[in-house]
């Protein structure tokens, strides 16, 4: 059976090129399962994260890039988590298995949990990668599917919803291509697969992929932080 927790994303959608009007978007986050967000720009991707978990009183993130925690510590997305109880976490290579045991033991007080760029995961690794010859990235690809698989358990086992964000490599035609050691995870796990993007007018939208209830759209949103870029 999927368990569904609905939260109301507000978005301004677009009616013509120069007319906005704004309407309630309800999204089906689901909580028995992997939701996948893909994106190629990190500030469009922050906005969309920060719309989503907004609406959530208890957070954990796992930022594996950095860019979430830098916004969060500069105060730009701070206020937006005022009232909210929110635990971010830098994963390093020899702290992780630890940190891991740590969401899992705790993770039942969670209302989201959310894993960062996963594609930076493999930089922890990169240093055994390139003086250990046996080791490959399949392996590391592993490690992680595994851990990511593990915490998919225990949040379906209290109906939290557990969130990915992985960088798209490059699009091909009508194709968004993955990195190899994200693709598996990310199209073969996932129930629910969107891509978050900007088009060339600037205006961001989520095209939605893939999903057990909502048909393919996409869905043009507004969403200001009032700040610059940070590359």
């Amino acid at each position: 059976m999927i368990v569904t927790l609905y939260f109301i994303i507000y978005l301004n959608l677009i009616n013509s090129l120069s007319d906005y009007n704004s309407q309630d978007i309800i999204f089906e986050v689901i909580s028995d399962g992997l939701n996948s967000l893909i994106f190629d720009d990190s500030y469009v991707k922050i906005c969309f994260l920060v719309m989503i978990l907004s609406k959530y009183d208890k957070i954990t993130f796992i930022d594996f890039d950095s860019i979430f925690s830098a916004y969060y510590n500069a105060g730009i997305i701070k206020k937006e988590f005022k009232s909210k109880n929110i635990d971010i976490y830098l994963p390093d290579e020899y702290e992780f298995v630890s940190l891991i045991n740590k969401i899992i033991k705790s993770i039942n007080g969670s209302s989201i949990l959310v894993l960062d760029s996963i594609n930076s995961f493999y930089n922890m690794y990169y240093k055994k990668l390139s003086q250990n010859q046996e080791m490959r990235v399949s392996e590391i690809q592993r490690i992680f599917s595994s851990f990511t698989m593990l915490l998919v358990k225990y949040c379906n086992e209290f109906n939290i919803p557990i969130v990915v964000t992985s960088f798209m490599s490059y699009k091909k035609e009508k194709e968004w291509i993955l990195s190899i050691p994200n693709k598996r995870l990310t199209q073969k796990k996932s129930n629910v697969l969107l891509y978050i993007g900007e088009n060339e007018n600037k205006g961001m939208y989520v095209n939605i992929m893939s999903h057990p209830i909502l048909g393919p759209k996409t869905i043009p949103f507004k969403y200001d932080l009032s700040l610059s870029r940070i590359e």
